[in-house]
């Protein structure tokens, strides 16, 4: 740990008596550890679900504007943390079922991101979908320790550089290419 660094003031919050005592590593856990899996793997899924899709790719060329949207919209479709643990201190009562006070239950953000109540044709990857009611994560989605910090808002290094390539091709699972065929050697 770093002196000085958000992880090093934590620990120094805690031996002050600042925050509960051993809450130190989960708290820096909930900053940090969502917050590299969401990064990461919504970066993977937005350019899987651009290769796959080349007039969304289009889109976004002809429109640069759309990458926050196209980001969010890459996590909603591959939500990257698609369950998450919650308390339910006070009990509640959700769609007609009670939760007691004291229950544990999860919130499963990824079915939530599918649902077709929500979303019309949530299947399809769509840059020009809302991307202010996605919740990549528990903490996106839920007033947790996360939610203060502000949602990601990915942007272009190089506007120019970020369309340039006319065509994305993926690799299935497998790893074998799907590029489409007369695709470059560069593709496959």
């Amino acid at each position: 740990m770093t002196p000085g660094s958000m992880g090093w003031s934590l620990f120094e919050a805690e031996a002050r008596g600042e925050i509960p005592a051993d809450s130190t590593t989960m708290l820096i856990w909930n900053y940090i550890g969502p917050a590299f899996d969401t990064t990461i793997n919504g970066i993977g899924s937005t350019v899987w679900a651009l290769a796959r899709d080349p007039e969304q790719w289009k889109i976004l060329k002809d429109e640069p504007a759309l990458i926050p949207s196209a980001f969010n919209e890459g996590l909603r479709m591959e939500t990257p943390i698609s369950i998450w643990a919650r308390g339910c201190r006070n009990g509640a009562e959700i769609d007609g079922v009670t939760i007691p006070p004291g229950s544990r239950m999860c919130v499963l953000i990824a079915s939530a991101n599918r649902d077709e109540r929500h979303y019309p044709d949530p299947d399809r990857y769509d840059v020009r979908r809302d991307p202010t009611t996605t919740s990549p994560s528990a903490t996106a989605s839920t007033p947790a320790s996360g939610r203060r910090w502000p949602a990601p808002r990915p942007t272009p290094c190089s506007p120019p550089s970020s369309t340039r390539s006319r065509r994305w091709a993926a690799a299935s699972p497998s790893g074998n290419p799907t590029a489409p065929p007369g695709a470059s050697p560069a593709c496959r």
